[in-house]
């Protein structure tokens, strides 16, 4: 019997994550159900609807299968060893503690716990954080500079205040207004000048909160 696997979530598949820009886009889909299971817990979303640990025997043909940000987040990361091939200790890492925080959320569901609120945020930084060498392999994409700089108010929630500034700083090799530029310019060359003043926006808020 042939092998496959079939990717409910994601618009790429082992076969096409590897091409142009894909990587980065399937970075962004991890961070950004990473961001949507941050917000559902801050506003009381029961923990059933950010992981669901009870799958179909059916799935995925079944449908009516409820799926919250972290199973979505799990299929995502199928892909990862594909997209990151140079990344293969820090992807372990990252699926290590996807796993750690899955369990412990199947673990509430059955047994509920004292604390388990601040627990489950602190595991969704852990995942943010251990994302960084994917993040630092992408830092030369203006679209996934673009991106942090658009959920910069999400990150700093799953972080701590300044992590964007301190991140860009550390690792773009720019100080924040020579990274501006860089953005803007390769925007620029696109066909996006549209998106200038909106980048120079993001970037004077993250130095205003610094």
């Amino acid at each position: 019997m042939t092998n496959f696997e079939i990717f409910l979530h994601s618009p790429f598949s082992k076969s096409n994550i590897d091409e142009r820009n894909n990587k980065v886009l399937l970075l962004q889909f991890i961070l950004s159900e990473i961001f949507n299971a941050e917000s559902e817990h801050k506003n009381n979303t029961p923990l059933h609807n950010i992981f669901f640990p009870t799958i179909s025997s059916f799935y995925p043909l079944d449908w009516s299968t409820k799926m919250g940000p972290l199973n979505k987040v799990v299929e995502h990361s199928l892909l990862l060893p594909k997209a990151f091939p140079e990344q293969k200790q820090a992807i372990k890492i990252f699926k290590h503690a996807l796993t750690n925080t899955t369990n412990a959320i199947s673990n509430y569901i059955d047994m509920p716990s004292e604390n388990f609120e601040l627990q489950l945020m602190l595991y969704l930084k852990q995942l943010y954080l251990m994302l960084e060498p994917l993040m630092i392999e992408c830092k030369s994409d203006e679209n996934f500079l673009f991106f942090l700089l658009k959920n910069s108010g999400k990150v700093h929630s799953i972080t701590y205040p300044n992590y964007l500034m301190n991140f860009f700083v550390k690792n773009c090799g720019h100080n924040v207004d020579s990274l501006c530029e860089s953005i803007c310019d390769k925007f620029h060359n696109r066909g996006f000048a549209c998106l200038i003043p909106e980048i120079k926006a993001f970037i004077a808020n993250l130095k205003l909160n610094a």
